[in-house]
């Protein structure tokens, strides 16, 4: 404390700082298993819209008298539907990973804690 002042130095108060709730770093080696799963999810988004389109246009062209205009509308609206399901998948997936890796580092913290 400053006597002639009556503050507190900024150093003084940093010092007093508490460590015991510090996550110690942790070396992460989901990298890879990152990069693997977007490279399955990039594959599904390439391959499953056009599989769709053209399965679909075909199975409605052979068992409904349909226009062609009719049945591209339903063949586009199905390949939509289906790029949206595989981008929301992807999304759940990536926060159950956020979920489990944030429950293990809680789990640590308290058990440090413990020891104390």
């Amino acid at each position: 404390m400053n006597e002639i002042t009556g503050e507190t130095d900024a150093v003084e108060t940093l010092d007093n700082t508490d460590t015991s709730t510090t996550v110690p770093y942790e070396d992460n080696t989901d990298g890879p298993d990152a990069y693997l799963w977007l490279l399955v999810f990039s594959v599904l988004m390439f391959t499953f819209p056009f599989l769709t389109f053209y399965g679909l246009k075909s199975w409605l062209l052979e068992s409904f008298k349909l226009t062609t205009f009719q049945v591209n509308c339903f063949s586009v609206l199905a390949s939509v539907l289906v790029v949206n399901f595989i981008i929301c998948f992807y999304v759940f997936k990536a926060f159950r990973e956020v979920d489990s890796s944030s429950t293990s580092r809680s789990e640590g913290i308290s058990d440090d804690n413990k020891k104390d």
